[in-house]
């Protein structure tokens, strides 16, 4: 009888789960046509951590070729690391606009709007309020707003994944930034955002799994930033390089040029910046695993960091001192988790550390503080507004659980509530992740 009665409750929640995802095929099907198959193979190739130097987001090679992107070297797949869905500390490459004479202040409120909402993952929003400006500032004839607007869109777009639309907005971008380097007046300044795009470029470039191009396009920002006396843009730049490198099989140039790096680096007096390039750095050498390498930069970063009182920096730089540990199999690693999540001022950074505690308590079989952890998740989680943070937080954090507890129901409606904040936001690669993994899920009821 209780055999029979185990039986009749697997093929209940089987049925429920079966009836669950039947109707989110039906709800998301106008905006996302794909089978499970299909979409679970997102989960491996959507990852959205980022590290940021001079303020361009750049999504650094691990593992899979894209249809998406690659894995980050915040969240590489390499090495032991447990990805995490989303990116932290990511803004808009090119935004200088603020910075220019006399726009309409409605223009200006656009323009704030778009970059508000980049920050926050609601990027369907940002490339409309982008769009609005681009077509204010083309009608005015000020092409040099127009192509940092249109850089700016070009990275809105690269993150909805619709790649064409990207490519016209960057290359629009960079013939109107070509024409005004030709003004003596303003020459070093169009040069310094002609640089900036051209990482847009490269970035771009880079997620369509093109690395040499992406390492010209860095190349020639790197270029254009000595070119104005920017060292803190070209070391950016170099770094990005380092990565193509990487991912092209050169590992000497790509050492040679991570090591040049640093000591430039090392020239530079103490700033947030040098800390975020120090951490980039250490995060690259664990992508390339010279985890010695990485420790030495990541704890450098560290200090610097907490020499300038960064609280944000350090909170990365501990974040990013626990992906290195765990790769090296140190029980240090839960503890720098702990420390960053303690440290940052910023809930998405707090929320990314606990989710890799999580990960982490999992792997070890550490339950009992699995279980006191869960709750805190599950408060950071809702009071997120809806972004793809905390759409790609809520699929992770189900993850989480399906290695956790035996209870299927509430696990899938965090994924169906995750794929309705994906359709309401119209974000079709948050959609396709989160579809994804409730496919996983239906699988594992089998």
């Amino acid at each position: 009888m209780t055999k029979l009665f185990r039986l009749s409750k697997r093929w209940i929640t089987r049925f429920l789960l079966a009836l669950i995802t039947a109707l989110l095929c039906f709800i998301v099907s106008p905006i996302v046509a794909t089978d499970f198959k299909t979409a679970t193979s997102y989960q491996l190739q959507v990852g959205d951590g980022a590290y940021k130097v001079e303020g361009v987001v750049l999504e650094p090679a691990s593992g899979t070729q894209a249809p998406v992107r690659r894995a980050t070297a915040d969240t590489a797949t390499t090495h032991g690391v447990r990805p995490s869905s989303y990116q932290v500390g990511s803004q808009l490459a090119v935004n200088l606009v603020t910075n220019q004479t006399n726009s309409s202040d409605a223009t200006e409120n656009l323009i704030q709007q778009g970059k508000t909402f980049y920050e926050a993952g609601r990027y369907t929003e940002a490339v409309k309020s982008l769009q609005q400006a681009a077509t204010t500032f083309k009608s005015s004839g000020d092409d040099l707003r127009l192509a940092i607007t249109l850089s700016n869109l070009s990275l809105a777009y690269q993150q909805l994944g619709q790649w064409n639309e990207a490519e016209d907005a960057i290359a629009q971008s960079l013939d109107l930034l070509e024409n005004s380097i030709q003004n003596p007046k303003s020459k070093i300044q169009n040069l310094e955002i002609l640089a900036q795009s051209l990482e847009v470029k490269g970035r771009l470039q880079w997620s369509r799994g093109q690395a040499q191009a992406a390492f010209d396009s860095w190349q020639q920002a790197a270029s254009t930033y000595a070119r104005v006396g920017n060292q803190a843009g070209e070391i950016g730049s170099r770094i990005k390089q380092a990565q193509a490198l990487q991912s092209l099989g050169l590992y000497r140039q790509a050492q040679k040029t991570l090591i040049e790096v640093k000591q430039a680096l090392q020239d530079q007096p103490d700033s947030a910046l040098k800390a975020s390039g120090l951490r980039s750095l250490g995060n690259v050498f664990r992508v390339l695993g010279d985890l010695k390498a990485s420790r030495q930069a990541l704890e450098q970063s560290l200090t610097v960091a907490k020499a300038v009182e960064s609280q944000d920096a350090i909170a990365q730089t501990l974040f990013a001192l626990g992906n290195t540990a765990r790769t090296q199999k140190e029980t240090t690693a839960l503890e720098f988790y702990q420390q960053a999540a303690i440290a940052s001022p910023s809930s998405t950074i707090r929320l990314q550390a606990q989710l890799q505690q999580l990960s982490l308590l999992l792997d070890n079989q550490q339950f009992q503080s699995v279980q006191a952890l869960l709750p805190q998740i599950q408060s950071e989680i809702d009071r997120l507004p809806p972004s793809r943070v905390a759409i790609y937080a809520t699929v992770d954090f189900a993850q989480s659980l399906m290695r956790f507890t035996p209870g299927r129901e509430d696990i899938a409606r965090l994924l169906v509530t995750a794929v309705r904040e994906a359709k309401n936001l119209g974000d079709e690669r948050a959609i396709s992740f989160a579809l994804g993994n409730l496919g996983q899920l239906y699988e594992q009821a089998q």
